[in-house]
């Protein structure tokens, strides 16, 4: 209760108050018209569930997943099931009792600017990447590592359902199978989603295979972020931000017409 108080964004549940009757204690949040996407992709037809309108449930998502991890938070149990879809199409991130915080590292800050010599060193906390303390490979293997089991099975990452250590990636892993199910407007079981027998990850080859006449149509880019982000690899997942930029691209070519940068996905 007291996390979901404090977040604000347009794409975060919000919280309104707590009511307490009879010893119980329940939350008052913003009104809901559609319920959960996961209805909404289970329930709609088809040809209300059009592709610009599935991209942008995936951009809210990101959006929302953006702030929660720039606040060093990790949500480990993003699923369809907790992405709410507002009257107007927009889409919330809730459902934060798994959520972990993470205590933000120190850093040396190290001016680029004038004479070596002479450098400028500070320190402090910081929650925001700095381009020119490390590479995202680096900041990632220095953040802290949680091991504790927890979440939706299908949604799962690999290392999470291994019991190996695991960060923010795992909600980005979360977010490939969210996108497998809006290509393909499934469910996320392995029936429905191949998953490696040996690893459960998904595997995006055969996931295509099966869903091509679905998914033909989609953009080029949608799929490819899909696949890096059910990456067997945590480091090579992407973060959000990217995800963000990239399916903003997809939403701007998908409503103009107008062609996203060759290099929009190895940014």
């Amino acid at each position: 209760i007291n996390l979901l108080r404090n977040l604000k964004h347009p794409n975060i549940l919000t919280c309104i108050g707590v009511v307490v009757w009879n010893k119980r204690i329940s939350l008052v949040t913003e009104y809901i018209a559609q319920g959960s996407l996961h209805r909404v992709l289970m329930e709609s037809p088809l040809e209300l569930l059009t592709c610009c309108k599935r991209v942008s449930y995936a951009r809210d998502i990101t959006a929302g997943m953006t702030y929660l991890h720039e606040n060093n938070l990790i949500h480990r149990d993003l699923t369809t099931h907790n992405c709410l879809v507002r009257r107007d199409d927009s889409v919330v991130v809730s459902d934060f009792g798994l959520s972990k915080l993470i205590r933000p590292q120190p850093f040396v800050a190290v001016s680029r600017c004038g004479d070596p010599s002479s450098r400028k060193i500070s320190l402090g906390r910081t929650t925001r990447p700095i381009d020119f303390l490390a590479t995202d490979s680096r900041r990632r293997a220095e953040r802290p590592k949680r091991y504790t089991v927890v979440g939706s099975p299908f949604w799962m990452a690999p290392e999470m359902l291994a019991g190996k250590p695991y960060e923010q990636s795992v909600d980005v892993y979360s977010f490939g199978v969210i996108l497998c199910q809006l290509l393909a407007c499934c469910d996320a079981d392995p029936d429905r989603i191949p998953r490696n027998p040996d690893n459960m990850c998904v595997e995006i080859a055969a996931f295509i295979a099966k869903y091509q006449k679905m998914i033909c149509n989609s953009p080029p880019l949608l799929i490819d972020t899909a696949s890096r982000c059910v990456s067997f690899e945590p480091e090579t997942r992407p973060t959000f931000q990217h995800c963000c930029d990239w399916l903003n691209d997809c939403l701007l070519y998908m409503t103009t017409g107008r062609e996203p940068p060759d290099d929009i996905i190895h940014r």
